[in-house]
């Protein structure tokens, strides 16, 4: 349940009070991002963080070229370590971007761990107060669609094999039921989807329901069946839960000041780019800039009708 645009309420009297964005704290080689786009995938994420970038106002890490990319992958791939948390660091190099750092790898929303590994890795300083997070939600269904498309999309491109494994997943992992049996073929969005619809039977048979299941049991379902570590090669995983938005902002509002969560509707984003791009500024306290005001058009393989 989401509106236009919009806050949720805040769950805790400790929330209510507003703190004000600081700089990050880090060490000499690298710093935290002081901003976190975490979902949804297909969302327009890649959107939103190519307009900010190309006007000065953020950066993002420091990949192997040396440019700056979007996705780090490191709370939904990687043990956060010390080891690890020092080279992701050293991605964000201090006094090395004129704007504000950020982390915009969507896939953490989705991932069940993703929230944790962050509490346990970051200063509770940047947790309570420096933070922001911002969260794209799209309607479920048309999310995934846009999901199915793009990866047929770029299986096609790749020359239609019969195994593929593409940047996120195999074939296999759109069709993760043991009970249908994979041809080497792409196989349709109604018995991909299918497929997830009874994983997820699955899942909340495991919470103990066996019918209408009320909200734990719900909640517990996308324990058992979430993504986690990045992988979906699990046997458990249902691709359904990636929709399951009420499941996973819980998880970082019980870590996060809620004051401190940006959530807007994918659609609303789309329809009123000027007026959720401004909000969206103020929010991140990156100011008033008018040229911030359309979407640029990314991802359209997405939109694709591919046979």
């Amino acid at each position: 349940d989401h509106r236009d645009l919009h806050s949720f309420p805040t769950r805790r009297s400790s929330d209510l009070t507003e703190v004000s964005l600081l700089s990050p704290n880090g060490g000499s080689e690298g710093t935290w991002p002081e901003i976190y786009l975490i979902g949804a995938q297909k969302s327009a994420t890649t959107s939103l963080f190519i307009l900010l970038s190309n006007h000065g106002l953020i950066c993002g890490i420091h990949g192997k070229s040396g440019a700056a990319e979007k996705e780090a992958h490191f709370f939904d791939a990687e043990e956060p370590t010390e080891r690890a948390t020092h080279r992701y660091k050293e991605g964000y190099p201090k006094g090395k971007c004129k704007g504000k750092y950020i982390d915009a790898t969507p896939g953490y929303l989705r991932d069940l761990e993703a929230p944790q590994r962050m509490q346990k890795a970051m200063p509770e300083q940047l947790i309570k107060h420096e933070a922001k997070l911002v969260a794209i939600l799209r309607e479920p269904i048309s999310r995934d669609l846009s999901f199915f498309n793009m990866y047929k999309y770029m299986w096609v491109q790749a020359g239609r094999p019969a195994n593929w494994d593409g940047d996120m997943g195999n074939m296999q992992q759109l069709d993760v039921c043991s009970k249908h049996g994979y041809d080497g073929k792409f196989p349709s969005y109604d018995v991909s989807i299918g497929c997830q619809m009874r994983q997820w039977n699955e899942c909340t048979k495991q919470a103990g329901c066996h019918g209408t299941c009320n909200h734990e049991e719900n909640m517990q379902g996308h324990r058992h069946c979430a993504l986690k570590n990045g992988k979906a090669d699990s046997k458990q995983y249902s691709r359904l839960t990636d929709g399951m938005y009420l499941a996973q902002l819980a998880q970082y509002e019980e870590i996060f000041p809620r004051h401190h969560m940006f959530i807007m509707s994918f659609e609303g984003l789309i329809n009123k780019q000027k007026e959720y791009l401004q909000k969206t500024m103020l929010f991140l306290g990156l100011g008033e800039h008018h040229a911030i005001n359309v979407l640029p058009k990314e991802n359209s393989a997405d939109r694709k009708s591919v046979v």
